[in-house]
């Protein structure tokens, strides 16, 4: 029987290949900041179904002010994903895995994710109220914790050691940002500050570099050209 956490990693994989999956991007503070609004305007919303008592958007906007926010601190980092459960995962994979954020936080987003598909889809069964209302009670703080994390600079691992090598996708060096598509078929973020000193790199040079998992998806840094496009060797 498979644990846990090869389970998610299977799952995180099988994100990686969907369409609507995981997809890394440049990050954008200015989505980030847009869906810090959508969290606060959700929660705005909680306070008034919470005050008429309506049961379907107490559980809608309970969730969506959680999950925004943390759609929020994806678009910080680089990170696209149109898939709620796998934009769920990455939560646990980069976030309370690392210990940057509580996992009573993750449980809390699941508990607010099942109460939410139980009012969608099971109209006719009872609603655990208890659950409801602390579900709802606790999003505020969810929101002010999730965005403490957002407001801090969030650490990098290393992850190998060893260098591995690959072959330069594209690279914009007004952008100064480009991908690297690594010898194990993976694409890998670069931007100018993991590049070696001096180093200038375009489409099809190959080169050497170390693989750092970030807050922003996974990374080249340390990068160092073997040969360019035309094929000149480097000593």
């Amino acid at each position: 029987m498979r644990s846990e956490d090869e389970n998610q990693k299977i799952h995180l994989s099988w994100c990686w290949k969907q369409k609507r999956g995981i997809k890394l991007e440049e990050p954008n503070d200015n989505l980030c900041k847009a869906y810090i609004e959508k969290a606060k305007s959700a929660l705005n919303m909680l306070d008034s179904a919470i005050e008429k008592d309506e049961i379907d958007w107490i559980a809608t906007t309970a969730y969506y002010s959680r999950y925004f926010v943390l759609y929020a601190l994806l678009q910080k980092c680089g990170i696209k994903s149109e898939i709620h459960d796998c934009t769920i995962s990455l939560m646990r994979f980069l976030f309370v895995e690392e210990r940057i954020i509580e996992e009573s936080l993750y449980s809390e987003l699941l508990l607010a994710k099942d109460l939410r598909v139980d009012t969608q889809y099971y109209v006719t069964e009872q609603i655990d109220r208890g659950k409801l209302k602390t579900d709802s009670a606790t999003a505020g703080n969810f929101f002010l914790k999730m965005e403490e994390v957002i407001e801090e600079e969030l650490p990098e691992e290393v992850v190998e050691e060893e260098k591995t090598e690959g072959t330069v996708k594209f690279y914009n060096p007004n952008k100064r940002f480009g991908y690297i598509t690594g010898d194990d078929g993976k694409d890998y973020r670069v931007h100018e500050s993991g590049l070696k000193e001096g180093v200038t790199i375009e489409a099809n040079d190959r080169v050497s570099f170390k693989i750092v998992i970030s807050y922003k998806g996974p990374e080249a840094v340390e990068v160092e050209k073997i040969s360019e496009s035309a094929g000149v060797q480097y000593a």
